[in-house]
């Protein structure tokens, strides 16, 4: 499982053959961890109908994305032995979310901040701090900074419901941060907010 776009770019790096690609990956690894590609390449062999689920290849999906599932047959030495067959499919857009969320900055440490949070319903919403720096990188594409967030395997920690005071962390002290706070629905389901603030130097 990978984006579509990412496919099409490793398929024209690799002559029109996706297999070239998972082979220098499996080599990679090889090279890092020690044994053989065709090792890590049996990891990944199946027989019969499989299930698959997609969070084994990508913890979390992008919304309103374009992903393509790939399959081709394989033996026990590497070599190809069937075509690649492919199947498409998009993401849906996160459904917007009528939580009007309030957030106020009422403490800030050496370490973060506590973020008074008021909201209207029970919805998701997302919160976190980031270095000022970061958030700037993206020169207001906040839907591009969320994409990158979104998809790491720490989300989870980041979702909250309802009213309450989270403390968000910050790894630098005497440093601009930004505290980050949107809806979240599988991606971000309310506009963005951002609140600037500096850690405290001891």
């Amino acid at each position: 499982l990978t984006k579509k776009a990412k496919y099409e770019s490793d398929l024209e790096k690799n002559d029109g053959d996706i297999s070239k690609f998972d082979r220098a990956w499996w080599e990679y690894v090889a090279s890092m961890g020690g044994g053989s590609w065709i090792d890590y390449m049996k990891r990944e062999l199946h027989k019969d109908d499989v299930e698959f689920d997609a969070s084994e290849s990508i913890p979390y999906l992008e919304w309103s994305t374009e992903y393509i599932v790939y399959t081709y047959g394989m033996n026990l030495a590497g070599t190809k032995t069937t075509s690649v067959y492919t199947k498409t499919f998009k993401t849906l857009d996160p459904a917007p979310s009528n939580n009007q969320i309030t957030a106020n900055i009422k403490k800030v440490y050496k370490d973060g901040a506590d973020v008074e949070v008021t909201t209207t319903n029970d919805d998701t919403y997302y919160i976190t701090a980031e270095r000022a720096e970061y958030v700037e990188y993206f020169k207001g594409d906040n839907e591009a900074m969320l994409r990158q967030l979104f998809t790491q395997e720490t989300l989870d920690k980041h979702l909250y419901n309802g009213s309450q005071t989270i403390k968000v962390n910050a790894r630098r002290r005497d440093t601009d941060y930004y505290v980050i706070i949107v809806g979240y629905n599988g991606g971000p389901s309310t506009t963005v907010q951002l609140l600037p603030f500096h850690t405290a130097a001891q």
